[in-house]
């Protein structure tokens, strides 16, 4: 099967980060699927995740120093890229 994220959305640390960006998923959930937008965030993020409108959440949690954070979305976006041809 395919995988077929279109939009991956990034936000962590601060609620001034993460509020838009779940503003931002809860408006391409009416455009597009929820199974092709995926949030990475941190462990502050995941204290708003309630806020997320659509019932199928595609999260993933990155519990990390900062530097340590931005390798790890680095390694995250790679698979996902890697893996999601048409």
């Amino acid at each position: 099967m395919k995988n077929s994220i279109r939009h991956i959305v990034i936000a962590g640390s601060s609620g001034g980060h993460i509020l838009p960006a779940i503003k931002y998923l809860n408006e391409l959930s009416h455009y597009y699927s929820s199974e092709q937008i995926i949030f990475i965030t941190n462990e502050v993020g995941a204290d708003y995740l309630h806020l997320i409108e659509y019932e199928k959440k595609n999260v993933i949690q990155i519990n990390s120093k900062k530097s340590l954070f931005i390798l790890k979305i680095i390694k995250e976006i790679w698979k996902i890229l890697l893996f999601n041809k048409k």
